[in-house]
C-alpha cells in the first residue's frame, strides 16, 4: 500500500514540475477586448462554457457581470491572450473597475478573471495584477469570486486553483 503512495506522490509531483514548465513556456499578455459594450454578454456565455466548473461558478453570470462592471469608473474589459512558441494556445478574461461605492479611497475591482487553461491561472493573476498596480490609480484590489461546492466533501468553499493562487500572490481572506 505505502509502494503506490509513494508512486502516486511521485506521479503528481511530476505532474506539478510539468505543469510548471508549461506554465513557464506560455507568454501571456492582455489585451482590450475589442468588442462593442452591447456584444459583452454573448461574448461572455460562449466563453464561460469553455471553462471549468469551479472557476466558472467562481464568478458572476455574464449579465451581473456586465452590470457591475457598467456601474464602476474606469472599466477594463481584457482578454487574457496565451502564446507559446508564438502560437495562440488559449485564452482569458479579465475584468476591473474602480469601485464607486468605495467613498475612503480609491478600490480597484476584480470583477472576473479567468482562463480556459486552468494551469495558467496563477501566472494570468500575477499579470492582471502588474497591470492594476502600473495603470490604474488605487490604494487596494478587492477580487470578487463565490464559493463552490467541494464535490468530496459537499463544503462550500473557494476553488482550490483560486485559493492556492490568491495565497501566492498575498490576497487575504
Amino acid at each position: 500500500m505505502s509502494n503506490s503512495g509513494v508512486a502516486a506522490t511521485s506521479k503528481a509531483a511530476e505532474d506539478v514540475v510539468a505543469s510548471k514548465k508549461t506554465e513557464q513556456s506560455v507568454e501571456l499578455i492582455l489585451q482590450p477586448l475589442k468588442i462593442r459594450p452591447s456584444e459583452f454578454v454573448d461574448y461572455a456565455k460562449d466563453y464561460y462554457a469553455k471553462l471549468i466548473p469551479d472557476i466558472r461558478d467562481s464568478f458572476y453570470s455574464p449579465e451581473k457581470l456586465y452590470e457591475l462592471m457598467e456601474c464602476g469608473y474606469e472599466r477594463h474589459y481584457m482578454k487574457i491572450v496565451a502564446f507559446h512558441e508564438g502560437r495562440k494556445m488559449a485564452h482569458g478574461l479579465a475584468c476591473v473597475n474602480i469601485d464607486q461605492s468605495f467613498i475612503s479611497g480609491h478600490r480597484a475591482f476584480l470583477r472576473h478573471i479567468s482562463v480556459i487553461r486552468a494551469e495558467l491561472f496563477p501566472q494570468a493573476l500575477q499579470l492582471v495584477i502588474d497591470f492594476v498596480w502600473k495603470r490604474i490609480v488605487c490604494d487596494h484590489i478587492r477580487l470578487e469570486q463565490f464559493y463552490v461546492e467541494d464535490v468530496e466533501t459537499k463544503k462550500l468553499q473557494a476553488a482550490t486553483i483560486l485559493k492556492d493562487s490568491l495565497k501566492v500572490a498575498k490576497f487575504r481572506w
